[in-house]
């Protein structure tokens, strides 16, 4: 009876043309729902977009929904899953008829609490949750690094965690777990994922291989660029402090400048960093630094882009932009540290891109804490110097 169960709902969770609402957050899950859209031929579907205020990535998301043409609905993001489980248990279920109508949830980050909770709002009895991809994070979650059920061990696990301590994160979980149950949602891990690549029983994936949203752009044209994808430097730094990543940067760009001095090479910076250095250092030594208004997958996408070459600390755009130029040259630089947060996680993913998506790993030794001080001078410097040579002497 349970395999039953079980084969009926992973048939609806991939079945052709089921009313779906989705709820996502970031430019690569609208990019997924666009894909989910096509693969599965939905024509009723609903679009919410969690926005936060103050996200720099709120024109990327803006701008990719006005140029794929998709209907959505905003909301503002912060603390949705209280908002939403304040409401459930205050009102009971949601009585909006007009809005109970989807028999599939997408939900685009796995771990986000809040966009389950939501995703109740808009589901009817007897439906079913798909997740979509939200880059590192879900790839670490294939391979062992979180789970749903299993306390975090370690400063790296909680890191990925949205950084919230484990015992809110899963009183969170149970409240929502008990709504599913009490509506009938049915919750089994089935993934729509472009990591298909997994020895994780425990899930089953529907392979997103981006091939609608391929088809919908002319052929693409050669392209001697090299491209560097920019990590968030002061919300992810795996243990560094701002002025020591940066200092990495800046040695990573002289390094490339230095492979490749003919050619033109294009910094394009993350959805959320807004550091004031890396523009300096890609000044100084010629390097194009462009803020993207769309996905870094949909701008190559649509210009046709296949470069030489790609660098990247881990982010996910390295496994999806090789997946949309195979001939692409891709390095993720590591950073190498045992004892930082996140390495686990770090390592497995990168052991990941090498196993399944052909991507070279080049890495970088660990900063003595000796040198800090040092490299926190010489950042200043290098900026003063170019001040100093290119505005005021202007």
């Amino acid at each position: 009876m349970q395999h039953s169960k079980y084969s009926y709902y992973k048939e609806l969770a991939f079945s052709k043309g089921t009313p779906t609402a989705f709820i996502v957050d970031s430019p690569l899950q609208i990019l997924c729902a666009a894909e989910a859209i096509k693969e599965f031929e939905i024509e009723d579907y609903l679009l919410i977009i969690g926005i936060e205020p103050n996200d720099s990535r709120v024109v990327q998301v803006m701008e990719m929904l006005r140029m794929m043409q998709l209907k959505y609905r905003t909301i503002e993001a912060d603390n949705i899953a209280e908002i939403y489980l304040d409401l459930f248990a205050s009102k009971g279920i949601f009585q909006e008829k007009e809005s109970i109508r989807y028999r599939r949830i997408m939900v685009g980050d796995y771990y986000a609490l809040g966009q389950r909770a939501l995703g109740v709002h808009y589901a009817t009895e007897d439906s079913v949750i798909v997740y979509l991809d939200d880059g590192c994070a879900t790839i670490a979650m294939l391979n062992g690094i979180m789970s749903n059920t299993e306390e975090p061990t370690d400063w790296g696990m909680k890191e990925v965690w949205r950084r919230t301590t484990y015992k809110p994160y899963m009183d969170k979980k149970k409240r929502i777990d008990h709504i599913f149950k009490q509506k009938g949602i049915y919750d089994n891990d089935f993934l729509f994922s472009l990591f298909h690549y997994t020895q994780n029983r425990k899930v089953c994936i529907y392979p997103n291989k981006f091939s609608n949203i391929h088809a919908i752009f002319d052929k693409p044209n050669g392209d001697n660029a090299v491209y560097i994808v920019g990590p968030s430097i002061k919300s992810r730094t795996n243990g560094l402090k701002p002025e020591i990543f940066e200092a990495i940067i800046w040695a990573k760009l002289v390094d490339v400048r230095k492979r490749y001095p003919n050619a033109e090479i294009v910094y394009i910076p993350h959805g959320r960093d807004t550091d004031e250095y890396v523009p300096l250092f890609c000044e100084m030594l010629t390097i194009k630094y462009k803020r993207l208004s769309c996905a870094i997958e949909y701008y190559f996408l649509t210009k046709g882009i296949r470069p030489f070459a790609i660098y990247g600390f881990l982010s996910s755009a390295l496994w999806t932009l090789k997946k949309i130029s195979p001939d692409t040259i891709v390095t993720n630089w590591l950073i190498d540290n045992h004892n930082a947060p996140g390495w686990r996680a770090d390592e497995r993913i990168t052991q990941y891109y090498e196993n399944y998506g052909g991507i070279l790993t080049e890495k970088i030794p660990y900063p003595n804490q000796t040198n800090w001080k040092q490299i926190k001078h010489f950042v200043k410097w290098v900026v003063g110097w170019y001040h100093w040579q290119y505005v005021l002497k202007k």
